[in-house]
């Protein structure tokens, strides 16, 4: 993982450490440079990243459509931000669940396949 980055607080490298153990860390490259990285854990997608040099190019929505067919989950804050814009333009809707994040209430969207 590139120790540049400056990730959010919620991303804990502890954690991520493990979710790359269990093989769950999936790195996003652009030709050999590694240009950010999200965590699937079975059908929960969690921790997107992409380097902000990269974003607005639709590397996040290429990867996101790629799992739609698997029946992905999706949690986001309750607040609009830019994910949930992007989710709920791909057809995801909010299930109604809720989860207690690290920091905040997290709600669950999913997409049916």
């Amino acid at each position: 993982m590139n120790k540049t980055w400056k990730l959010p607080s919620f991303m804990r490298k502890r954690e991520l450490k493990q979710y790359e153990q269990k093989g769950q860390l999936h790195y996003i490259y652009n030709g050999n440079e590694e240009i950010g990285f999200y965590v699937l854990e079975e059908k929960k997608f969690k921790n997107l990243f992409v380097s902000p040099e990269y974003r607005g190019r639709g590397i996040a929505t290429q990867i996101i459509r790629s799992y739609i067919p698997d029946g992905i989950t999706i949690c986001t804050t309750k607040r609009m931000c830019k994910i949930k814009r992007l989710i709920m333009k791909l057809g995801f809707h909010f299930t109604g669940e809720k989860v207690q994040g690290k920091q905040s209430e997290l709600e669950i969207w999913s997409c049916a396949a």
